[in-house]
């Protein structure tokens, strides 16, 4: 079986552009006729779709990893990292105006500094995550082990056990809150 390699428009449309680029910089250092100009050109949208083909499909792959990893994040943290980075960034935009006015050495600090700071900021609201969500006034309650229950604990009939239907729904996170289970 053959996979076929399907490209966006948007990578077309860039591949088209890698090619054009490619022949207009060829056309300025060489004076090749038009018909090597055009095979060039070929040559390059062919070879320009293949590679962001492959670079957008890795694209996509980091990106979903990272979606499922921000989805098994608590709100805490993702909150908590969020205003690190914001400050950061804050702290970073008003230190890099003195740095700059050193001249060239300047620029170099500017950005080390500002890579330092926004990494800090992440860092310390992600250390700190459950006190800067302690600053919100709207927090839901907290059950044991700083787990949040929006719901009250349901008892569970067994018969639901025995037959496996309540495992079905758990594994969904279709029931939120403790499951008691009765002993008889």
């Amino acid at each position: 079986m053959h996979n076929k390699i399907r490209i966006s428009k948007p990578g077309i449309g860039l591949a088209l552009l890698i090619s054009w680029w490619t022949v207009y910089f060829i056309r300025l250092f060489l004076h090749l006729e038009t018909i090597y100009l055009l095979l060039i050109g070929m040559a390059a949208f062919i070879l320009g779709a293949l590679v962001l083909h492959y670079f957008e499909s890795l694209f996509l792959k980091i990106m979903g990893t990272f979606n499922r990893r921000l989805d098994e994040l608590p709100m805490e943290v993702v909150i908590g990292g969020t205003t690190g980075l914001l400050v950061g960034i804050l702290v970073a935009v008003l230190g890099s105006f003195p740095l700059s006015l050193l001249g060239k050495i300047g620029a170099y600090l500017t950005m080390i500094f500002l890579i330092l700071t926004v990494y800090l900021g992440i860092k310390i609201g992600l250390s700190k995550a459950w006190d800067i969500y302690g600053l919100f006034p709207f927090q839901p309650p907290r059950g044991e082990g700083g787990h949040i229950h929006n719901e009250q604990p349901k008892v569970l009939d067994t018969s639901a056990i025995i037959d496996g239907r309540i495992y079905d729904v758990c594994v969904s996170h279709f029931l939120q809150g403790p499951l008691i289970v009765p002993h008889f």
